[in-house]
């Protein structure tokens, strides 16, 4: 997408060497759009039923619909019209999710500033799963010292990858 072109790249995160992260190439101020999240539309009940291995890369739109990024198609070289997949999760978070009417894509997810982003600085997200901890991820921490020990159950639920 153009408008990221100027505002993001993706590159090695800084939260795990071994994923990818989101970061600002010029200054994102707070309540501005940083990127994009776009990908296949599937219905809650498709992206539940699949191992949990194979819907790492999903994204609540509304409640009939999933945004999908196959993990075939994570890597940056296989997808690039959308980067907002690559943003990590992270407290206290910098961005946030907000639901867009987009002129190519039609209605898709949006990242947008909560604050201030300096150029260099990656772009984080606040997942916001809400679930058991035996049901959460074991890397997600929900800000209040409790991180998951688990798979989430309700992957639709808001889950996106975090590789």
């Amino acid at each position: 997408d153009l408008y990221e072109l100027d505002r993001v790249e993706v590159r090695k995160s800084l939260i795990s060497p071994d994923m990818d992260g989101l970061f600002a190439r010029a200054r994102i101020s707070s309540g501005e759009l940083c990127s994009w999240y776009n990908g296949l539309r599937c219905t809650h009940e498709e992206v539940n039923a699949r191992e949990w291995a194979a819907a790492q890369a999903t994204m609540t739109l509304d409640a009939e619909t999933v945004l999908d990024i196959p993990l075939a198609l994570a890597s940056v070289t296989a997808f690039c019209a959308s980067l907002g997949h690559k943003a990590n999760h992270s407290l206290p978070n910098n961005a946030k999710y907000d639901v867009f009417d987009h002129p190519r894509f039609g209605l898709i997810k949006a990242i947008r500033a909560v604050r201030d982003i300096e150029p260099g600085e990656e772009v984080c997200c606040d997942y916001g799963y809400d679930g058991s901890k035996e049901d959460l991820p074991c890397w997600y921490d929900d800000g209040r010292g409790s991180q998951g020990t688990g798979e989430p159950s309700g992957l639709s639920q808001g889950w996106q990858s975090v590789a």
